[in-house]
């Protein structure tokens, strides 16, 4: 799998543009798995699985973080993620 999302990373790269069939089936039901724990981890309800969803939370909250501006809190970040998200 991991062969395959970098080949079509170095596509997308290529052409400086991303086509929907570009990203592989399974990455694609990877990452929604990892969104719907991330948002899970941010509501209000208790979540199915709380550790993999405070996981999810905490790598998503500091990618973000890392890849913003490095003017926003965790908090901050979080009422965006689930604004979003709803």
């Amino acid at each position: 799998m991991a062969s395959v999302m970098a080949d079509s990373l170095a596509s997308m790269a290529k052409r400086r543009k991303v086509k929907a069939l570009d990203v592989p089936q399974g990455v694609y039901n990877d990452a929604v798995r990892f969104f719907n724990l991330v948002t899970e981890a941010a509501g209000k309800a208790v979540p199915k699985n709380p550790p993999a969803s405070v996981n999810a939370y905490a790598i998503a909250a500091n990618l973000v973080s890392r890849c913003a501006d490095g003017t926003h809190s965790r908090t901050e970040i979080g009422q965006r993620s689930t604004n979003i998200a709803l």
